[in-house]
């Protein structure tokens, strides 16, 4: 698998990966965060799953009710 480099005033970008079930979240979180960061979005735990198996994830941001249900 070949990895994107993505970089950002010289430095490569970190990948964030958000995991919650409303869009506003996902809306407001790209606004601050796209142009740093590598952002990746799930709206539930399997969409989550699937990101951990095909990217290095540095950090990841997590609606934590939505974690045993989603």
């Amino acid at each position: 698998m070949q990895r994107q480099s993505l970089y950002y005033g010289g430095f490569m970008k970190n990948n964030i990966l958000i995991v919650d079930d409303k869009e506003i979240i996902h809306i407001s979180l790209r606004q601050l965060f796209e142009e740093q960061y590598n952002l990746f979005f799930a709206f539930n735990t399997k969409q989550a799953d699937k990101h951990f198996y095909k990217t290095k994830i540095d950090l990841l941001i997590i609606d934590y009710i939505l974690w045993g249900g989603g």
